[in-house]
């Protein structure tokens, strides 16, 4: 079973304004999970079809961003597209196998980075913060099944890919760093978009000791630890002291699993 850091003495409030915040999601995610289950009982076909469907509207997206068109409706169809393959892939308790698993974790994952711009993202432009709050929430359930499970090895490729003995874990946990951090500072003023940040992906990074061992391994965490620490104007100035309570708890849950102590409740 998973442990949990000590609450702050504000987590409580928290939990409770983001369940009135987030009151439609049940009825989303109820559906999802329902179309989730039809899918893994055909993976091979169904995982892929998903993760075809994410490539071609990323490549739709590039190309209305290139014509200067309107891109709402392919952002609107990513969006569901990443909730629909995070609960295809990470129904709790349970990890999808087969190569189309691994094609999908990494289609998800490039749709995570695409905040980040450069070679991996040539949509980045036309790139949405609705956008980056799904798929970023899309990432966090993923990576709370996938990524260095504590639960004995993943079903193969998936293992050799994210488990403790694939190299291609260290570079999922700074890619969703790297793009936790372009989400918090380039995004001013998005409050759903950095609740989902430091409510729900780094939550889902801190819960195991070897995450936290390899967040505390990784540049961008780092970075976001000494921006943090230095009260930097991005983040102390536009996260409210809400979010900025979850930030901390992150940073104080990652530091204590590594030490082995538990964090201070202030």
């Amino acid at each position: 079973p998973r442990t949990h850091p000590q609450a702050h003495p504000g987590a409580a409030q928290d939990e409770r304004e983001e369940e009135e915040d987030g009151e439609g999601a049940p009825a989303q995610d109820e559906w999802l999970s329902r179309a989730a289950a039809l899918a893994r009982a055909s993976p091979a076909s169904a995982l892929g079809l998903l993760a075809d469907l994410i490539a071609s509207k990323r490549q739709a997206l590039a190309a209305a961003a290139a014509a200067g068109g309107c891109a709402a409706e392919v952002l609107e169809q990513l969006c569901w597209l990443a909730r629909a393959a995070a609960h295809a892939l990470a129904e709790p308790g349970a990890a999808a196998d087969g190569a189309a698993a691994e094609l999908l974790s990494c289609v998800l994952l490039e749709l995570a980075g695409m905040c980040l711009g450069g070679v991996a993202s040539a949509a980045a432009g036309a790139v949405s913060p609705r956008l980056m709050e799904a798929a970023l929430w899309a990432a966090a359930r993923w990576a709370d099944t996938y990524l260095l499970p504590d639960e004995g090895p993943l079903p193969e490729p998936l293992e050799a890919r994210f488990g403790a003995a694939g190299g291609g874990a260290q570079a999922a946990v700074e890619l969703l760093v790297r793009s936790a951090n372009a989400c918090l500072v380039g995004y001013p003023g998005e409050a759903g978009l950095h609740a989902v940040v430091t409510g729900t992906l780094l939550p889902a990074l801190v819960r195991r000791r070897t995450l936290c061992a390899a967040l505390l391994a990784s540049e961008p965490w780092q970075e976001l630890a000494g921006a943090f620490a230095r009260r930097d104007a991005l983040l102390a100035a536009q996260l409210p002291q809400k979010q900025q309570r979850a930030l901390v708890r992150s940073l104080c849950a990652a530091a204590a699993a590594f030490d082995g102590c538990t964090p201070p409740a202030d």
